[in-house]
């Protein structure tokens, strides 16, 4: 079992979406603002990586919900266990609580488990929150570039790793927060 803590950052407080930010999460019944998702998860990727290695990078796949809030300065708990290609993944809070439940896998054959579209333009405007705009299947933005960890090799002294994601600073991605996917 690959185990990793740190100290979660808030780094979204002034973000468009307002429930990162304090005053707005306490009108919703948190505590202050929550940790961004992404934040989370990236939290998760550490013991991932010691479980599964680097190549699940490369090739990986991830499946986990986000259960519980996680608050800026409360202690991640990340873990990371299994055997094989597939292990359970799990993000506490400081109390105990868990923020973030799943598993990830190194797929068995070379083939893409994703078939995405590439290329394409953002919309100007953000539409609102639909079942249709929603719907599953809709490309919410479009793919601009996959993640290599052979090409961020070259890079990975001079941008964040887990420990501190960046919405610009991930390697391979211009607004990326995922090895598989550019969200």
């Amino acid at each position: 079992m690959a185990k990793w803590s740190i100290t979660a950052r808030n780094d979204a407080a002034a973000s468009e979406n307002k429930i990162h930010d304090d005053l707005v999460a306490r009108r919703y019944g948190f505590r202050g603002g929550l940790v961004p998702g992404v934040t989370v998860y990236a939290y998760a990727t550490r013991p991932i990586v010691e479980e599964l290695g680097p190549a699940w990078l490369e090739q990986g796949t991830v499946s986990f919900r986000l259960s519980g809030p996680l608050y800026d300065g409360d202690t991640a708990s990340a873990t990371a266990e299994g055997t094989g290609a597939t292990v359970s993944v799990e993000v506490t809070d400081s109390s105990g609580a868990t923020c973030l439940s799943g598993e990830a896998s190194i797929p068995s054959t070379d083939s893409d488990p994703l078939d995405l579209p590439a290329g394409g333009e953002l919309p100007v405007h953000r539409p609102d929150a639909s079942h249709e705009s929603l719907a599953v299947g809709t490309v919410l933005a479009p793919l601009r570039r996959r993640f290599s960890a052979t090409s961020s090799a070259t890079t990975s002294s001079s941008t964040p790793g887990p420990a501190s994601p960046t919405r610009a600073g991930w390697p391979g991605t211009a607004t990326g927060c995922c090895p598989r996917t550019s969200c």
